[in-house]
């Protein structure tokens, strides 16, 4: 995931850094670093793990184009239907439902 892919999934979503923060216990100040395209250290890896997994949770995907066995980000697509199934799934959990 790239930052911009990060902003533009939080903009698809209709969702502010603070909200993406809480959501995932990501510190505010990196989503604010990531987005921003500031360098993080390589042991924050897994709060970047951790928003890209509550993107896709919530019907984002990210697409990657492929030139001369490179690949690069290309933008964000939203599934409706997957972010339904991610709340469902999260009601389920917080009344104690497997």
């Amino acid at each position: 995931m790239s930052p911009d892919q990060s902003d533009a999934a939080r903009d698809r979503l209709n969702r502010m850094r603070r909200e993406l923060s809480e959501a995932t216990d990501v510190p505010l100040w990196f989503i604010a670093a990531f987005e921003d395209g500031k360098e993080t250290a390589a042991f924050l890896a897994g709060c970047e793990l951790a928003m890209r997994g509550a993107f896709e949770a919530f019907g984002i995907g990210f697409q990657f184009e492929s030139e001369d066995r490179q690949s690069r980000p290309a933008g964000v697509t939203y599934s409706p239907s997957e972010s339904r199934k991610a709340r469902l799934l999260t009601f389920s959990i917080s009344k104690g439902r497997p």
